[in-house]
Protein backbone atom coordinates (compact mmCIF):
# COMPACT_ATOMS: atom_id res chain seq x y z
CA UNK A 1 0.00 0.00 0.00
CA UNK A 2 1.27 3.45 -0.88
CA UNK A 3 1.04 6.08 1.80
CA UNK A 4 0.57 9.74 1.00
CA UNK A 5 1.78 12.85 2.73
CA UNK A 6 0.70 16.31 1.62
CA UNK A 7 3.17 19.10 2.06
CA UNK A 8 1.48 22.48 2.40
CA UNK A 9 3.35 25.18 0.53
CA UNK A 10 3.41 28.45 2.45
CA UNK A 11 5.09 31.62 1.21
CA UNK A 12 7.04 32.71 4.24
CA UNK A 13 10.60 32.95 5.38
CA UNK A 14 12.11 29.60 6.28
CA UNK A 15 15.41 28.07 7.22
CA UNK A 16 16.14 25.41 4.61
CA UNK A 17 17.12 22.08 6.02
CA UNK A 18 19.53 19.64 4.58
CA UNK A 19 22.00 16.91 5.31
CA UNK A 20 25.36 17.20 3.70
CA UNK A 21 28.34 14.93 4.05
CA UNK A 22 29.76 16.63 7.09
CA UNK A 23 33.01 15.95 8.88
CA UNK A 24 33.49 14.57 12.34
CA UNK A 25 37.04 15.00 13.57
CA UNK A 26 38.73 12.18 15.46
CA UNK A 27 42.10 12.69 17.09
CA UNK A 28 44.37 10.00 18.48
CA UNK A 29 46.45 11.75 21.14
CA UNK A 30 49.48 9.54 21.73
CA UNK A 31 50.48 11.54 24.80
CA UNK A 32 47.51 10.42 26.87
CA UNK A 33 46.87 6.70 27.32
CA UNK A 34 43.87 6.15 29.58
CA UNK A 35 44.28 4.95 33.15
CA UNK A 36 42.82 1.62 32.04
CA UNK A 37 45.43 1.45 29.25
CA UNK A 38 48.27 2.04 31.70
CA UNK A 39 46.88 -0.54 34.10
CA UNK A 40 46.65 -3.17 31.34
CA UNK A 41 50.12 -2.36 30.01
CA UNK A 42 51.55 -2.71 33.51
CA UNK A 43 49.74 -6.02 34.05
CA UNK A 44 50.78 -7.59 30.71
CA UNK A 45 54.09 -9.36 31.32
CA UNK A 46 53.97 -11.33 28.05
CA UNK A 47 53.83 -8.68 25.34
CA UNK A 48 54.93 -5.52 27.18
CA UNK A 49 57.59 -4.52 29.65
CA UNK A 50 57.93 -1.51 31.90
CA UNK A 51 61.08 0.59 31.72
CA UNK A 52 62.06 3.90 33.30
CA UNK A 53 59.27 3.37 35.84
CA UNK A 54 56.35 4.67 33.73
CA UNK A 55 57.19 3.78 30.13
CA UNK A 56 56.22 0.67 28.16
CA UNK A 57 57.75 -1.17 25.18
CA UNK A 58 56.80 -4.22 23.17
CA UNK A 59 58.51 -7.56 23.82
CA UNK A 60 57.80 -9.20 20.47
CA UNK A 61 57.70 -8.39 16.77
CA UNK A 62 54.29 -7.29 15.40
CA UNK A 63 54.49 -8.47 11.82
CA UNK A 64 50.83 -8.07 10.72
CA UNK A 65 48.85 -4.84 11.05
CA UNK A 66 46.83 -5.11 14.24
CA UNK A 67 45.33 -2.95 16.98
CA UNK A 68 47.57 -2.72 20.00
CA UNK A 69 46.40 -4.80 22.96
CA UNK A 70 47.58 -5.32 26.52
CA UNK A 71 46.35 -7.80 29.09
CA UNK A 72 43.80 -9.04 26.55
CA UNK A 73 42.24 -5.60 26.03
CA UNK A 74 42.47 -3.20 23.09
CA UNK A 75 44.30 -0.02 24.07
CA UNK A 76 41.73 2.76 24.02
CA UNK A 77 44.05 5.60 23.05
CA UNK A 78 45.11 3.83 19.83
CA UNK A 79 41.83 2.04 19.12
CA UNK A 80 41.03 1.42 15.41
CA UNK A 81 44.64 2.08 14.37
CA UNK A 82 46.62 -0.91 13.11
CA UNK A 83 50.35 -1.05 13.78
CA UNK A 84 53.40 -3.13 12.94
CA UNK A 85 57.00 -3.14 14.06
CA UNK A 86 59.78 -5.38 12.86
CA UNK A 87 61.77 -5.14 16.07
CA UNK A 88 61.43 -6.01 19.72
CA UNK A 89 61.17 -2.70 21.58
CA UNK A 90 60.17 -1.14 18.27
CA UNK A 91 57.21 0.64 19.88
CA UNK A 92 57.66 2.66 23.05
CA UNK A 93 54.70 4.22 24.85
CA UNK A 94 55.77 7.28 26.84
CA UNK A 95 52.79 8.76 28.75
CA UNK A 96 52.75 12.53 28.59
CA UNK A 97 55.03 12.66 25.54
CA UNK A 98 54.30 10.40 22.55
CA UNK A 99 54.60 6.94 21.10
CA UNK A 100 58.06 6.26 19.74
CA UNK A 101 58.44 4.11 16.64
CA UNK A 102 61.61 2.56 15.27
CA UNK A 103 62.44 2.80 11.57
CA UNK A 104 60.20 0.56 9.42
CA UNK A 105 57.26 0.55 11.83
CA UNK A 106 53.84 1.30 10.30
CA UNK A 107 50.52 2.81 11.38
CA UNK A 108 47.41 2.13 9.28
CA UNK A 109 44.08 3.94 9.43
CA UNK A 110 41.51 1.65 7.76
CA UNK A 111 38.49 2.47 5.59
CA UNK A 112 38.93 6.15 4.86
CA UNK A 113 37.12 8.07 2.12
CA UNK A 114 38.54 9.99 -0.79
CA UNK A 115 38.97 13.63 0.10
CA UNK A 116 39.22 13.23 3.88
CA UNK A 117 42.10 15.10 5.47
CA UNK A 118 44.60 13.35 7.72
CA UNK A 119 47.13 15.22 9.87
CA UNK A 120 50.16 13.73 11.65
CA UNK A 121 52.41 15.44 14.18
CA UNK A 122 55.89 13.99 14.73
CA UNK A 123 59.44 14.82 15.71
CA UNK A 124 62.76 13.10 16.21
CA UNK A 125 64.02 12.09 19.65
CA UNK A 126 67.66 12.58 18.65
CA UNK A 127 69.67 15.03 16.57
CA UNK A 128 69.30 12.84 13.49
CA UNK A 129 66.41 13.74 11.19
CA UNK A 130 63.33 11.52 11.23
CA UNK A 131 60.48 11.15 8.76
CA UNK A 132 57.04 9.63 8.16
CA UNK A 133 55.99 8.52 4.66
CA UNK A 134 52.29 8.14 3.75
CA UNK A 135 50.51 5.98 1.20
CA UNK A 136 47.18 6.87 -0.43
CA UNK A 137 47.49 10.55 0.50
CA UNK A 138 47.77 13.62 -1.69
CA UNK A 139 50.11 15.79 0.31
CA UNK A 140 48.90 19.17 1.58
CA UNK A 141 51.66 19.98 4.08
CA UNK A 142 54.87 18.10 3.37
CA UNK A 143 55.89 14.96 5.26
CA UNK A 144 59.43 16.26 5.52
CA UNK A 145 62.55 14.68 6.99
CA UNK A 146 63.44 16.98 9.85
CA UNK A 147 65.01 17.33 13.27
CA UNK A 148 62.26 19.82 14.23
CA UNK A 149 58.58 19.36 15.02
CA UNK A 150 56.57 18.54 11.88
CA UNK A 151 52.84 18.92 11.27
CA UNK A 152 52.13 17.11 8.01
CA UNK A 153 48.80 16.54 6.28
CA UNK A 154 47.22 15.16 3.15
CA UNK A 155 43.86 14.30 1.60
CA UNK A 156 42.94 10.69 0.98
CA UNK A 157 43.56 9.90 -2.70
CA UNK A 158 41.17 6.93 -3.04
CA UNK A 159 38.70 5.14 -0.78
CA UNK A 160 40.61 2.72 1.41
CA UNK A 161 43.39 2.47 3.98
CA UNK A 162 46.07 5.05 4.67
CA UNK A 163 49.41 3.76 5.97
CA UNK A 164 52.32 5.70 7.47
CA UNK A 165 55.81 4.19 7.45
CA UNK A 166 58.34 5.56 9.91
CA UNK A 167 61.71 6.53 8.45
CA UNK A 168 64.85 7.91 10.03
CA UNK A 169 67.96 5.91 10.84
CA UNK A 170 68.38 2.46 12.33
CA UNK A 171 67.73 2.23 16.09
CA UNK A 172 66.71 5.88 16.28
CA UNK A 173 63.10 6.54 17.16
CA UNK A 174 60.52 8.94 15.79
CA UNK A 175 58.07 10.47 18.26
CA UNK A 176 54.53 10.60 16.89
CA UNK A 177 52.39 12.78 19.13
CA UNK A 178 49.01 12.70 17.37
CA UNK A 179 47.01 11.69 14.30
CA UNK A 180 43.81 13.49 13.30
CA UNK A 181 41.33 12.31 10.69
CA UNK A 182 37.97 13.56 9.51
CA UNK A 183 35.14 11.02 9.20
CA UNK A 184 32.24 11.59 6.82
CA UNK A 185 28.84 11.65 8.51
CA UNK A 186 25.27 12.63 7.70
CA UNK A 187 23.12 14.25 10.38
CA UNK A 188 19.32 14.12 10.56
CA UNK A 189 17.56 16.69 12.74
CA UNK A 190 14.36 16.66 14.77
CA UNK A 191 12.11 16.80 11.70
CA UNK A 192 13.31 13.40 10.47
CA UNK A 193 13.85 14.58 6.90
CA UNK A 194 16.70 16.24 5.05
CA UNK A 195 18.06 16.87 1.59
CA UNK A 196 21.45 15.63 0.46
CA UNK A 197 24.06 15.65 -2.27
CA UNK A 198 27.78 14.94 -2.27
CA UNK A 199 30.69 14.62 -4.69
CA UNK A 200 31.29 11.09 -3.34
CA UNK A 201 29.17 7.94 -3.61
CA UNK A 202 28.08 6.33 -0.34
CA UNK A 203 26.12 3.36 0.87
CA UNK A 204 22.84 4.39 2.49
CA UNK A 205 23.37 3.99 6.25
CA UNK A 206 21.12 1.53 8.04
CA UNK A 207 18.03 3.32 9.34
CA UNK A 208 17.89 5.85 6.52
CA UNK A 209 15.91 5.82 3.26
CA UNK A 210 16.91 7.87 0.22
CA UNK A 211 14.44 9.16 -2.37
CA UNK A 212 14.48 10.91 -5.73
CA UNK A 213 11.36 12.29 -7.39
CA UNK A 214 9.40 10.89 -10.30
CA UNK A 215 8.57 13.03 -13.34
CA UNK A 216 7.48 16.58 -12.50
CA UNK A 217 7.06 17.84 -16.05
CA UNK A 218 3.29 18.37 -16.31
CA UNK A 219 0.38 19.65 -14.23
CA UNK A 220 -1.26 16.26 -14.50
CA UNK A 221 1.92 14.63 -13.30
CA UNK A 222 1.95 16.51 -10.00
CA UNK A 223 -1.67 17.42 -9.28
CA UNK A 224 -2.12 14.30 -7.15
CA UNK A 225 1.30 14.49 -5.61
CA UNK A 226 4.96 14.16 -6.46
CA UNK A 227 5.99 10.54 -6.32
CA UNK A 228 9.17 9.75 -4.41
CA UNK A 229 11.18 6.75 -5.55
CA UNK A 230 13.79 4.86 -3.54
CA UNK A 231 17.36 4.30 -4.67
CA UNK A 232 19.95 1.71 -3.67
CA UNK A 233 22.87 3.99 -2.81
CA UNK A 234 23.76 7.69 -2.64
CA UNK A 235 25.40 8.42 -5.98
CA UNK A 236 28.09 11.04 -6.43
CA UNK A 237 26.70 14.34 -7.66
CA UNK A 238 28.54 15.56 -10.75
CA UNK A 239 27.06 19.02 -10.73
CA UNK A 240 23.76 17.78 -12.19
CA UNK A 241 25.26 17.31 -15.63
CA UNK A 242 24.43 14.82 -18.36
CA UNK A 243 20.82 14.42 -17.14
CA UNK A 244 21.97 12.41 -14.13
CA UNK A 245 20.51 14.13 -11.07
CA UNK A 246 21.99 12.57 -7.93
CA UNK A 247 20.24 14.61 -5.24
CA UNK A 248 18.04 13.15 -2.54
CA UNK A 249 15.43 13.47 0.15
CA UNK A 250 16.64 11.51 3.18
CA UNK A 251 14.28 10.11 5.81
CA UNK A 252 15.32 8.72 9.17
CA UNK A 253 15.34 9.12 12.91
CA UNK A 254 17.23 12.01 14.45
CA UNK A 255 20.90 11.20 14.77
CA UNK A 256 24.34 11.12 13.19
CA UNK A 257 25.04 8.36 10.69
CA UNK A 258 28.47 7.32 9.43
CA UNK A 259 28.89 7.19 5.67
CA UNK A 260 30.83 4.39 4.02
CA UNK A 261 31.98 4.51 0.40
CA UNK A 262 29.96 2.57 -2.13
CA UNK A 263 32.05 0.16 -4.18
CA UNK A 264 32.22 0.36 -7.97
CA UNK A 265 29.87 -2.58 -8.47
CA UNK A 266 27.17 -1.00 -6.29
CA UNK A 267 27.55 2.33 -8.10
CA UNK A 268 27.24 0.65 -11.51
CA UNK A 269 24.26 -1.48 -10.50
CA UNK A 270 22.36 1.48 -9.07
CA UNK A 271 23.01 3.57 -12.17
CA UNK A 272 21.75 0.73 -14.35
CA UNK A 273 18.72 -0.24 -12.25
CA UNK A 274 17.61 3.31 -11.48
CA UNK A 275 18.73 5.20 -14.60
CA UNK A 276 15.23 6.45 -15.43
CA UNK A 277 14.67 7.63 -11.86
CA UNK A 278 17.78 9.79 -11.94
CA UNK A 279 16.93 11.19 -15.38
CA UNK A 280 13.53 12.52 -14.27
CA UNK A 281 14.51 13.52 -10.73
CA UNK A 282 13.33 17.10 -10.08
CA UNK A 283 15.68 17.53 -7.13
CA UNK A 284 18.80 19.54 -7.85
CA UNK A 285 21.85 19.54 -5.63
CA UNK A 286 24.55 22.09 -5.06
CA UNK A 287 28.11 21.20 -4.14
CA UNK A 288 28.84 24.82 -3.27
CA UNK A 289 26.63 27.48 -1.68
CA UNK A 290 24.06 28.68 -4.19
CA UNK A 291 21.65 31.59 -4.45
CA UNK A 292 18.12 30.59 -5.43
CA UNK A 293 15.54 33.02 -6.76
CA UNK A 294 12.29 31.89 -8.38
CA UNK A 295 11.35 33.35 -11.73
CA UNK A 296 8.26 33.42 -13.93
CA UNK A 297 9.56 30.27 -15.60
CA UNK A 298 10.85 28.26 -12.64
CA UNK A 299 9.75 27.90 -9.04
CA UNK A 300 12.18 26.65 -6.41
CA UNK A 301 11.12 24.82 -3.27
CA UNK A 302 13.23 24.33 -0.15
CA UNK A 303 12.78 21.76 2.57
CA UNK A 304 11.85 23.53 5.78
CA UNK A 305 9.88 23.36 9.00
CA UNK A 306 8.25 26.79 9.13
CA UNK A 307 4.78 25.27 9.51
CA UNK A 308 5.53 21.58 9.73
CA UNK A 309 8.02 19.65 7.67
CA UNK A 310 7.67 20.37 3.98
CA UNK A 311 8.93 21.87 0.74
CA UNK A 312 8.17 25.60 0.64
CA UNK A 313 8.39 27.90 -2.40
CA UNK A 314 11.15 30.45 -2.18
CA UNK A 315 10.21 34.06 -1.65
CA UNK A 316 12.88 36.45 -2.83
CA UNK A 317 16.49 35.30 -2.73
CA UNK A 318 17.54 32.28 -0.67
CA UNK A 319 21.07 31.03 -0.09
CA UNK A 320 21.31 27.27 0.07
CA UNK A 321 24.38 25.78 1.72
CA UNK A 322 26.63 23.27 0.02
CA UNK A 323 25.61 19.62 0.16
CA UNK A 324 21.86 20.27 0.13
CA UNK A 325 19.18 19.95 -2.53
CA UNK A 326 16.15 21.88 -3.72
CA UNK A 327 13.07 21.12 -5.81
CA UNK A 328 12.77 22.85 -9.18
CA UNK A 329 9.47 22.87 -11.08
CA UNK A 330 8.23 24.87 -14.05
CA UNK A 331 5.96 27.63 -12.75
CA UNK A 332 3.46 27.02 -15.56
CA UNK A 333 2.65 23.46 -14.47
CA UNK A 334 2.06 24.11 -10.76
CA UNK A 335 -1.66 23.45 -10.10
CA UNK A 336 -3.85 26.55 -10.29
CA UNK A 337 -4.82 28.48 -7.16
CA UNK A 338 -8.49 27.57 -7.49
CA UNK A 339 -7.88 23.91 -6.64
CA UNK A 340 -4.65 24.25 -4.69
CA UNK A 341 -4.01 21.48 -2.18
CA UNK A 342 -0.36 22.11 -1.67
CA UNK A 343 2.38 19.90 -3.05
CA UNK A 344 1.99 16.32 -1.91
CA UNK A 345 4.44 13.43 -1.96
CA UNK A 346 3.48 9.86 -2.70
CA UNK A 347 6.03 7.46 -1.27
CA UNK A 348 6.97 4.44 -3.34
CA UNK A 349 7.60 2.24 -0.31
CA UNK A 350 5.08 1.23 2.34
CA UNK A 351 7.32 1.68 5.35
CA UNK A 352 7.39 5.44 5.74
CA UNK A 353 4.71 5.47 8.44
CA UNK A 354 3.33 8.74 7.06
CA UNK A 355 -0.43 8.98 6.98
CA UNK A 356 -3.21 11.45 6.20
CA UNK A 357 -3.64 13.86 3.32
CA UNK A 358 -3.87 17.44 4.50
CA UNK A 359 -5.44 20.01 2.18
CA UNK A 360 -5.11 23.75 2.19
CA UNK A 361 -8.21 25.87 2.43
CA UNK A 362 -8.07 28.77 -0.01
CA UNK A 363 -8.74 32.30 1.27
CA UNK A 364 -9.44 34.48 -1.75
CA UNK A 365 -8.92 37.61 0.37
CA UNK A 366 -5.52 36.52 1.66
CA UNK A 367 -2.66 38.99 1.05
CA UNK A 368 -0.58 38.60 -2.11
CA UNK A 369 3.20 38.93 -2.43
CA UNK A 370 5.58 39.26 -5.36
CA UNK A 371 8.69 37.12 -5.74
CA UNK A 372 10.69 39.61 -3.67
CA UNK A 373 8.37 38.97 -0.72
CA UNK A 374 6.72 42.41 -1.00
CA UNK A 375 2.99 42.69 -0.45
CA UNK A 376 1.12 43.73 -3.60
CA UNK A 377 -2.47 44.59 -4.51
CA UNK A 378 -4.84 42.40 -6.51
CA UNK A 379 -4.20 44.64 -9.52
CA UNK A 380 -0.54 43.61 -9.61
CA UNK A 381 0.37 41.83 -12.87
CA UNK A 382 2.85 38.98 -12.92
CA UNK A 383 3.87 36.12 -10.68
CA UNK A 384 2.41 36.39 -7.19
CA UNK A 385 2.13 34.20 -4.10
CA UNK A 386 -1.15 33.84 -2.24
CA UNK A 387 -2.29 31.16 0.17
CA UNK A 388 1.14 29.66 -0.18
CA UNK A 389 0.70 29.09 -3.93
CA UNK A 390 2.48 30.76 -6.80
CA UNK A 391 0.55 31.73 -9.93
CA UNK A 392 0.48 34.35 -12.67
CA UNK A 393 -1.95 37.16 -11.95
CA UNK A 394 -3.20 38.54 -15.28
Amino acid sequence: MKKIFSIIALALALAPMGASAQTETTTWDFKTPTEADKTNLDADKTDWEVYSSTRFRNKSVISEPTELTANGETLEFTKELQMTTNEVQGIRIIPGTSIQFVKGSTITIPNLLKGQVVTVKYKTNVKTASSVSPTNLTVINAFSESTSDVTASGSVSDNGDVTFTVGGTDRNYTNITSITVEKAVITIGDAGYATFCSENAYNIPEGLTAYVTDKCNSTKGIENGIKLLTTDILQANNGDKNTFYASYIIKGAKGTYYLRPADEEAVTNDKTNNAVKYTYNALRGNLTEKKLESTEELTYFLLGNANGIGFYPTSGENNLAAGKAYLRIKTSIIPAQSNAKGLSFIFEDSTTGIKNVETMSVNENAPMFNLAGQRVSKNYKGVVIQNGKKFINK
